[in-house]
């Protein structure tokens, strides 16, 4: 159930300390999702469907609705994208599969890597355009802009070099993240960026915005990996958080925290 009061006062403001930007952040809001159990939070789409996972269940819900999707064949899900509202990605690297998922939930396409020629063995799989995926492929060190539909790839040369610790995309780009720096590509698979970071232990992507999470602060870039600033985080697990547009939502003890952005434009 959603807070109706919003929070008048300033609750929790942080600081960027990075140049002379100032990135301040303010609660907002709080949903409660007491007795539900759920597990993890996996973000938000643009329709203000809020997703989460209990063991093996994807749950999604609007707050009145709750739909939910398991596969106990496939195991547990790895990652979930929700890019595309209508075609939600749901990836099992256990099983080298992905779904694709319509708006309740229902399975509308499965894409066993494993069948097909050549093979490619997944780490990530993220979800772009219609019938097009980002997938790092295990086997060769290289990122693909695929077409899971005609089996091609629009990509050429994308040879990584280095061990990914992490991979976010949206439509046209994508980002990796090593140990010392992240690196992004557009969809052709050249180089558009790098910067140099260190312990860095996840990236996302929205709105052309890259959040780096370390273990005590966040770190945001534009789309060319130039620093917005720096914010100190409450202690939380780093997949609980979830960047969308001017909105950071934070999941912790059976609650959503919504909290306001303010990111200077440099």
């Amino acid at each position: 159930m959603i807070t109706k009061k919003l929070f008048t006062i300033c609750l929790l403001i942080f600081y960027a300390y990075a140049g002379n930007a100032q990135i301040t952040c303010v609660l907002q809001d709080s949903i409660s999702f007491t007795g539900k159990n759920y597990q993890k939070y996996k973000g938000k789409d643009i329709h203000d469907n809020y997703f989460f996972l209990q063991e093996e269940n994807l749950i999604k819900t609007d707050l009145t609705t709750v739909w939910e999707y398991a596969n106990l064949e496939l195991g547990a899900p790895t990652s979930i994208s929700l890019l595309n509202p209508l075609r939600v990605l749901v990836f099992y690297k256990q099983t080298n599969t992905f779904v694709l998922l319509d708006r309740f939930l229902s399975e509308v396409k499965r894409v066993n890597l494993n069948t097909i020629t050549p093979t490619r063995v997944a780490r990530w799989i993220k979800n772009t355009k219609d019938k097009e995926v980002w997938l790092y492929n295990s086997l060769n060190n290289e990122l693909e802009f695929y077409n899971y539909q005609d089996n091609t790839k629009l990509t050429e040369n994308a040879i990584i070099n280095g061990e990914p610790i992490d991979l976010a995309a949206g439509f046209n780009t994508a980002y990796l993240l090593f140990e010392n720096k992240i690196t992004g590509f557009n969809n052709y698979g050249t180089l558009i960026a790098e910067t140099t970071t260190t312990d860095v232990n996840k990236i996302s992507l929205n709105s052309n915005r890259i959040m780096a999470s370390y273990e005590n602060e966040l770190e945001f870039f534009d789309a060319r990996l130039n620093t917005l600033g720096r914010l100190k985080k409450p202690e939380n697990p780093a997949e609980d958080i979830f960047l969308s547009g001017e909105k950071l939502y934070i999941y912790t003890k059976s609650t959503l925290y919504i909290y306001q952005l303010n990111i200077p434009i440099k």
